[in-house]
């Protein structure tokens, strides 16, 4: 079977993009320590800045959104 993708050169990247691909393995982390992420109740604390909590029955946390739309 011929295929038209190869492997990410990971280990390869440099600069902004090495830096972003930190920043989303980071948030990644925190999304798999804190499954309120996704199944968690939501409730906006603010809408200036945007903050939000969600909650499930074992994890609570807090979101503040004080940057740029």
């Amino acid at each position: 079977m011929l295929t038209s993708r190869s492997d990410m050169n990971w280990n390869e990247l440099t600069g902004a993009r090495a830096a972003l691909l930190k920043h989303w393995q980071i948030l990644g982390q925190f999304r798999q320590r804190h499954p309120a992420i996704g199944s968690g109740q939501h409730r906006q604390l603010n809408a200036a800045p945007y903050s939000f909590s969600r909650q499930t029955e074992d994890d609570k946390v807090m979101v503040v959104f004080a940057g740029n739309r």
